[in-house]
């Protein structure tokens, strides 16, 4: 029998309602705001769904009924003429015959029999469809605001010991500029820039009023070593009297005398810890390379079950003071010394908007993950390379560039999508593209394996800016017995970037645990630079593809064999200098690999800007504005504040 389209969504229904706990298809009643005829994508308030191929351009801007089987709409329904409700979504104003909304980033006009709609002008609300019209529109009043101490996709900290959990999927809208859609990443810790829309105790919306100019900024100590970002106990003192409080009670502690608290105290709450006007706060539970650090601002710590979380808060600048001595030797000169503020400026800013730290109610942290800050102490120095560039920092059109930085090139710099491949996108950055470090404008490509070999090898081809440097040039040798038990050892420290062989010659994800005995290995891919993006590696018991510089250097490096450097000294460490290096092989009597070999240059990731580049272009008599350019190509110097 043939059965109308009406009979088979009926008979589909029937079998969904009947089985709704088995089922992978579920109907839902969705208003579409737009057709992606080229994707073939419809965009509802329920989120994105492709669509099979179905042209479904007269459904825009209409109640519909659709299946979906997670982010597919298998098939569409009909037409709904029912109640839809449309959540916590932002009023732009009102015109005749409707309301202009954004829900989630997408705009549109709502048909309306309201005779005015100018109360629900910027506005949180919830409308109420019938027929596609708005029937009822409700506004949502119940607004808070605070300063943002931590905030991640299930909760939110604010100030006065106030924690609100977050509804899943709860928008986030810009509203200063151009109104649109946001995301949490763009509510900025330690600001109270943000308001929350609260139902039930829970936040459902998040609505940015304003652009924040930050002046302060929230770091993560980590423990001595930096081995943890979880304190076993805290113990603070001051150069001057200091106030400590916890909620609503504040004690004052003479200078020098200490604050002490362990993992296991009951708290009420988080402390902040607050020096007297021109104080500096002392951690004497953390050793750094100058002994125990001193901070300007306020320290917080903060009780959770895997231990103490110490955040430091300062002004951006006197933050400044001591990153730069910590990632630059003093000793490079002032010139140089303003390049590293400017990047270190720049690099801060960045990551706060990054919130990889939003968790921890930090912006960053002081270790190699963000950069390195307060190991060596502030200093005349660093003082003046930070006032002679107050404020300023490089834009990459509208937004602060990601200025990252390293030690040392091989001779050219990366691409930032060759370098940093994994688990995100290879897109490079316009200006963080490699280029050769010599004062000739010169473009090489070092993709191939002879050329890249040539280019280590031949260290006189060009006048490069850091032929002197010792890490220029580098050499680690292993016999076959070694480097097969680094990769063993080292596997589970790079997994997720690991991928093995199947029987059909495909690379899969896969939990390797060994290789078995090292039969071979080589660089699969390299980047333009020469950078190695994969290395193949082939065992008795696995094939494996390695992807990454840093998970390569990390397989490959080991601490008990010595690299020896350009000028013939030795030293070790337990990765790699470098991802610019090619391999070279030995083998024995029997005509068997019993002998490798990897011949690098530089240290470090190689992406932005070299320092020990920066010195020698100081030496040559470069300015700072000129490196500046000379590293991130497409970049704008500008004043923050």
């Amino acid at each position: 029998k043939k059965l109308s389209a009406d009979e088979v969504n009926k008979i589909y229904a029937a079998i969904l309602e009947k089985e709704s706990e088995k089922a992978l298809v579920h109907k839902k009643n969705v208003y579409i705001y737009q057709y992606d005829n080229d994707n073939k994508v419809i965009k509802t308030n329920l989120g994105e769904y492709s669509t099979v191929g179905y042209d479904m351009s007269k459904w825009e801007q209409q109640c519909a009924t659709i299946y979906t089987q997670s982010s597919i709409c298998t098939l569409p329904a009909n037409l709904f003429d029912g109640e839809l409700v449309l959540k916590n979504i932002w009023c732009i104003g009102y015109e005749d015959g409707g309301l202009n909304i954004c829900d989630k980033g997408l705009m549109a006009s709502l048909k309306s029999d309201l005779t005015s709609g100018k109360e629900y002008e910027n506005q949180l609300v919830d409308i109420v469809l019938d027929k596609g019209n708005i029937a009822v529109v409700h506004k949502k009043t119940d607004l808070i605001s605070g300063k943002v101490l931590s905030i991640d996709s299930s909760h939110v900290e604010l100030s006065g010991q106030q924690v609100y959990e977050m509804e899943k999927g709860a928008p986030v809208y810009r509203l200063y500029g151009e109104v649109g859609a946001s995301d949490i990443s763009h509510v900025m810790v330690g600001y109270d820039g943000a308001s929350f829309a609260i139902e039930q105790g829970r936040v459902t919306a998040i609505l940015l009023n304003e652009r924040v100019m930050a002046k302060h900024i929230r770091v993560l100590i980590n423990t001595t070593g930096y081995e943890a970002k979880f304190h076993q106990s805290v113990e603070v003192t001051s150069t001057k009297d200091y106030k400590v409080t916890i909620g609503d009670n504040e004690t004052v502690y003479p200078a020098g005398q200490s604050y002490k608290v362990n993992k296991d105290d009951v708290l009420s709450g988080r402390i902040t810890i607050e020096p007297s006007v021109g104080g500096l706060l002392e951690l004497k539970s953390v050793e750094r390379a100058y002994g125990n650090p001193s901070y300007h601002g306020t320290l917080e710590i903060n009780s959770l079950p895997e231990g103490l979380v110490v955040v430091n808060e300062l002004d951006v600048e006197e933050y400044l003071y001591s990153v730069i001595p910590s990632e630059m030797p003093i000793a490079y000169g002032l010139e140089a010394l303003k390049v590293q503020a400017v990047c270190a400026r720049s690099y801060a800013y960045s990551q706060m908007l990054n919130a990889s730290f939003a968790q921890y109610g930090a912006h960053l942290d002081d270790s190699v993950s963000s950069q390195v800050y307060n190991n060596s102490k502030e200093c005349t120095e660093s003082i003046k390379a930070v006032e002679a560039t107050a404020g300023k920092v490089l834009y990459s059109g509208d937004k602060v560039a990601n200025a990252y930085f390293f030690s040392t090139s091989c001779g050219h710099t990366g691409d930032s999508g060759d370098v940093w491949i994994g688990g995100g996108s290879n897109k490079t950055l316009k200006y963080l593209t490699g280029r050769l470090q010599t004062a000739e404008p010169k473009q090489l490509r070092l993709d191939d394996e002879a050329a890249f070999q040539q280019f280590i090898d031949d260290v006189d081809a060009y006048d490069f800016f850091e032929k002197d440097v010792n890490w220029f040039r580098w050499t680690v040798t292993m016999t076959k017995k070694q480097l097969e038990n680094s990769i063993n050892a080292n596997l589970s420290s790079v997994g997720s970037l690991v991928t093995m062989q199947n029987k059909d010659g495909d690379f899969v994800k896969a939990d390797v645990k060994t290789i078995g005995k090292l039969k071979d290995i080589s660089i699969k891919n390299r980047g333009s630079s020469g950078v190695a993006k994969s290395l193949l590696v082939t065992g008795s018991k696995a094939v494996i593809q390695v992807s990454s510089e840093y998970a390569i250097r990390k397989l490959l490096g080991n601490i008990d064999v010595a690299i020896t450097l350009k000028d013939g000294s030795r030293t070790n460490q337990a990765i790699l200098p470098s991802g610019y290096f090619y391999i070279s092989k030995s083998v024995n009597e029997k005509g068997k690999n019993s002998q490798y070999s990897f011949n690098g240059g530089g240290y470090g990731h190689g992406v932005g800007m070299s320092q020990n580049g920066v010195k020698a272009m100081c030496e040559r008599g470069y300015s700072f504005k000129k490196i500046l350019k000379h590293y991130y190509p497409k970049t704008e110097l500008k004043d923050m504040y």
